[in-house]
């Protein structure tokens, strides 16, 4: 499993940000460069208009397969925790394939049946 993040600031605005952002300061995940937007284009992010892209994260499994998105307009912040907690719980939902992680759930709360437990496979 990896966690990286990918905007289109250059790797210069990147080492500016963790050395003067007190929230980024302990980043410990790669942050990528894609200045030219080719990865905002492939996930739909990116603003031709201003040559940047939206602020957005997505979870995306070993398979490649996208599990969650969120995109937020560029005055907005986002929720470092509440997506630590969504990565959290779909980690605890791949190691429990017939549960599911509740509304609000956090990691060391109980997972609930999704309701096939007793169907089998089909």
């Amino acid at each position: 499993i990896a966690v990286l993040a990918v905007s289109t600031d250059t790797e210069f605005t990147h080492f500016m940000w963790k050395k003067k952002s007190p929230c980024l300061a302990g980043v410990r995940f790669p942050l990528c460069a894609d200045p030219s937007g080719a990865v905002s284009r492939i996930y739909g992010v990116w603003q031709k208009e201003t040559g940047l892209d939206h602020r957005a994260h997505f979870l995306i499994d070993p398979e490649g397969k996208i599990l969650a998105v969120e995109v937020v307009t560029a005055p907005l912040g986002r929720n470092v925790d509440e997506i630590l907690r969504q990565f959290a719980a779909l980690q605890a939902v791949r190691r429990n394939p017939r549960k599911a992680a509740p509304a609000n759930w956090k990691p060391g709360n109980d997972l609930i049946g999704t309701g096939t437990e007793d169907i089998g496979e089909l």
